[in-house]
């Protein structure tokens, strides 16, 4: 009967002490929640980051294929433009050659009608 006292004693002190710290555990649970939302948000947020900064990236590196596919259509450009001059400089050259040739043909046409 005396140990059976002391037990309830001893259960009634642990129900107390277990009284007292249920604010304490309520107040922790209360931050605890708090803090789980604020890193919910602070996810939704880094998450929004990294999606504008991978879209970000995309248009950068569109723009840079962009500018690169520009830069091959000028050199092509610029190459196509050497490739005629070299060809006109031909044709220029070959009509410089045919107008000599007819000039020593005729020359002694000239020389015979004076």
């Amino acid at each position: 009967s005396r140990r059976l006292a002391e037990d309830e004693a001893q259960l009634k002190s642990l129900e107390e002490e277990v009284a007292a710290l249920r604010p304490e555990r309520d107040e922790a649970l209360r931050r605890a929640e708090e803090a789980e939302q604020e890193l919910q948000v602070e996810e939704e947020r880094i998450a929004k980051l990294g999606q504008q900064l991978e879209e970000e990236v995309q248009a950068g590196m569109a723009e840079a294929q962009t500018f690169q596919e520009l830069q091959l259509q000028s050199d092509a450009a610029e190459t196509a433009r050497s490739a005629q001059q070299q060809r006109l400089q031909v044709l220029a050259d070959e009509l410089a050659a045919e107008r000599a040739a007819r000039e020593q043909e005729d020359a002694p046409a000239q020389c015979e009608a004076l």
